[in-house]
């Protein structure tokens, strides 16, 4: 072999190591890894002096995998629109959003006020940020003080951990007592720790997972085990175009349904209400939404075997007057199937709901009154749903006393 061949051998294969180095540390993908139990991030996961905390492995990769890459932020942000909670945002770390970390936990109060951001730092890029931001005088790299319209924000290093808190009495990650080690059954793709949950939604810690087909997101066990798989409450069967969405939520007073319908890309709706001791009312709030009382006196209202009704149009009526069968099934096969009770229970086809959802922005932010608040809440569901819209089926249910919660999607 020759010298030239021999160089060009040597050159080829430093690049594809290089490539694979780039490819396994750095470039987009879902990756599951095991907490490190007993470092900062998992510390800061389980500190109970915030309401909230959200752990990621590789949050560079697994985050930057999700549609709109550019700014992972807009999906806390929508979230935060949705349960009426102030959201929030971070800069970014140097040519990173996230930094380069084999885990990170962001952990916040309900109102805002009190932050805590931890990162186990891949070492070449802590030295490398550390110096960057020295050279630079960016605090937020070198650490330091940081000012910002939300409050002053605090940057620590130690060796490759690197913390940011804001508000009173934040101590640093760092200084957390570990407490009992992390049980889980399986390697997470994500972990959510809510104290203070949005409506419907119950306490405690979630994990996001692979499933067959597909990811599913489930209430933890004190065994580390998932606490759902509770089985289908809507029949699968029903999500036979045009029928985008429907969604049922029970309570000991009244049972609300909502159905969400595309055809031909134009979005049409329904929803339902039955109480206790039948119909209550012909105007009836769309659950988290409040779109049908936008409809007045345009909707189209009646009831159907108990149920009073409102659709966005006749044809749609008479479409959700043959679902409501579906909803009296579905509440008795959750009565069958547990000994907990309904709270919530969805069907979709993720890439149908995401078009109707996004044509029904586009008519509601036109409308004048109320239509532009309700628009900004749809539009923020949308972008919920943005990273489902490549899965076939996506399905939910909450149960309560004991809680259950799975939330599932499939290819």
């Amino acid at each position: 072999m020759t010298r030239r061949r021999l160089t060009w051998v040597i050159g080829g294969g430093a690049l594809l190591l290089l490539a694979l180095h780039v490819w396994f540390w750095y470039w987009p993908r879902a990756r599951a890894a095991t907490p490190a139990s007993g470092d900062a991030p998992v510390a800061l996961l389980l500190d109970d002096g915030f309401d909230g905390a959200v752990w990621v492995p590789y949050p560079h990769q697994n985050l930057a995998a999700l549609p709109g890459q550019g700014d992972p932020w807009s999906y806390w942000q929508a979230a935060g629109l949705l349960s009426r909670r102030r959201a929030m945002s971070l800069p970014a770390f140097g040519p990173f959003v996230l930094p380069p970390s084999r885990e990170m936990t962001v952990a916040w109060s309900t109102g805002g006020e009190r932050l805590a951001v931890a990162a186990r730092v891949y070492p070449t890029v802590a030295w490398i940020a550390r110096l960057a931001g020295r050279l630079a005088g960016n605090p937020w790299l070198a650490g330091g003080e940081v000012s910002g319209r939300q409050g002053t924000v605090t940057v620590r290093w130690r060796g490759t951990l690197w913390t940011a808190t804001r508000g009173e009495d934040v101590a640093d990650p760092a200084t957390v007592a570990t407490g009992a080690p992390l049980h889980l059954d399986a390697q997470p793709l994500a972990l959510l720790r809510l104290d203070d949950p949005p409506a419907k939604v119950p306490a405690g810690l979630f994990t996001l997972r692979r499933a067959p087909r597909g990811f599913a997101v489930s209430l933890v066990g004190s065994d580390g085990a998932p606490l759902g798989d509770s089985g289908d409450v809507l029949d699968r069967s029903l999500l036979e175009p045009p029928l985008a969405l429907l969604g049922l939520s029970a309570s000991p007073e009244r049972r609300q349904a909502l159905a969400l319908f595309e055809e031909d890309g134009i979005p049409a709706f329904a929803v339902f209400e039955r109480g206790v001791g039948g119909p209550s009312s012909s105007r009836l709030p769309l659950a988290g939404m409040g779109v049908a009382a936008l409809l007045g006196t345009d909707g189209y209202h009646g009831e159907h075997a108990g149920w009073t009704l409102m659709a966005s149009g006749s044809s749609t009526f008479e479409r959700a007057g043959a679902l409501v069968p579906a909803l009296e099934e579905g509440l008795d096969r959750a009565r069958g199937a547990s000994s907990s009770r309904l709270r919530v229970a969805v069907l979709a086809e993720p890439s149908r709901a995401e078009r109707a959802l996004g044509a029904l922005t586009r008519v509601l932010a036109v409308l004048p009154g109320r239509g532009g608040s309700e628009a900004r809440r749809l539009e923020a569901l949308h972008r919920l749903l943005a990273p489902l819209a490549g899965f076939h089926r996506g399905s939910l249910v909450i149960l309560e006393n004991p809680d259950r919660f799975e939330l599932r999607v499939e290819r």
